[in-house]
């Protein structure tokens, strides 16, 4: 399957999450290419990157709590982990990622 594809699989994923479990909101997302190697100077330069598994994220919040679901790049479910909203890894997360897709916060 190519990116687009899969990336219609894992939002479809997310939009059946969003409506069995009932999460505040529901954020799909693609990690950002990782960049390990650069040479050169501002005119010619060279810069080598990858992305790792997991490539895209599908990320439940809850009030007091984010669970995630990991995604390969073929679009192969890869699990699901707990994490507390107060986390570091909050603050990572905004920083290697990109937004694919948003279901907005529900007001209660």
């Amino acid at each position: 399957m190519n990116e687009r594809k899969v990336l219609k699989h894992v939002v479809k994923f997310a939009t059946r999450e969003f409506t069995e479990k009932k999460p505040m909101s529901v954020r799909v997302l693609r990690r950002k290419r990782e960049t390990f190697f650069t040479r050169g100077g501002p005119l010619k330069a060279i810069s080598i990157g990858k992305t790792e598994d997991p490539y895209f994220l599908v990320a439940l919040d809850y009030a007091h709590a984010l669970r995630i679901y990991y995604f390969s790049k073929k679009g192969i479910f890869l699990g699901g982990q707990n994490f507390d909203t107060s986390s570091e890894f909050l603050r990572e997360l905004k920083k290697s990622t990109i937004t694919e897709f948003k279901l907005p916060k529900k007001i209660r």
